[in-house]
């Protein structure tokens, strides 16, 4: 689940090296992520999952979620999504740990394999929570 959605013009641009490009582009990702998500919360709210399918959604309340646990309103944050603190502490991790990687040029590869075992806990937050909504109503 490493989040990279950074142009590699924009990576060329800043003259990132190609060995740490990925490295750059997911530290960019998540840092956008962090710092973009009080800004969506003013974007319509519109669930396809409740919408099309009338099943309820695991990610609703995931942006809430996320701004409470960077405010550490850890209480507000479990209300709105308990899947969004598993999110934000893998956005953080990430962030740091990308950002100690450009910085050092080296552990790229150990970064690598702690995303893999970092993404595993997010995906069984939001599926956990999709079933507890789906059973509990």
């Amino acid at each position: 689940m490493e989040i990279d959605i950074c142009p590699r013009w924009l990576l060329r641009v800043f003259r990132v090296p190609e060995t740490l490009a990925t490295h750059a582009g997911i530290f960019l990702s998540s840092l956008l992520i962090l710092l973009a998500a009080p800004i969506a919360t003013h974007v319509p709210h519109l669930c396809l999952a409740q919408t099309l399918f009338n099943l309820p959604c695991p990610g609703c309340g995931i942006t809430h979620s996320l701004i409470d646990t960077l405010h550490l309103d850890i209480h507000s944050a479990w209300k709105a999504n308990p899947a969004g603190i598993v999110f934000c502490l893998y956005l953080v991790i990430q962030a740091c740990g990308r950002l100690v990687v450009i910085v050092w040029g080296r552990g790229g590869g150990l970064m690598s394999r702690l995303s893999s075992v970092g993404e595993k806990p997010v995906f069984a937050a939001i599926f956990g929570v999709w079933l507890v909504r789906l059973f509990n109503g």
